[in-house]
């Protein structure tokens, strides 16, 4: 999976004055929480409605317990396999 988002990512920079440094996916914990929100939200309306209560956390206790997996995942694994979104490090040369 990596190979294929990492590839696709690296050709938007194909031809850039840059060096990539790294590439690698960050939210894993998120996954099936995404999975679970697409189902939820699906019924919500209009798409603008969809996007609007799918991205608000629902109160300040569910905030923080997703800051806490952001957390334990970064600190735990520090490559995963899978996740919700694609970072790529590049340097200016």
């Amino acid at each position: 999976m990596l190979l294929i988002a990492g590839f696709s990512l690296r050709l938007l920079f194909e031809g850039l004055p840059v060096e990539i440094v790294d590439v690698r996916f960050w939210g894993l914990g998120m996954v099936p929480l995404l999975f679970l929100r697409k189902h939820v939200v699906k019924g919500a309306g209009s798409d603008k409605e969809a996007m609007r209560s799918g991205f608000r956390p629902p109160n300040r206790l569910f905030h923080g317990l997703l800051r806490l997996l952001m957390r334990l995942e970064t600190s735990l694994i520090k490559r995963p396999w899978l996740g919700s979104s694609i970072l790529l490090v590049a340097r200016k040369t």
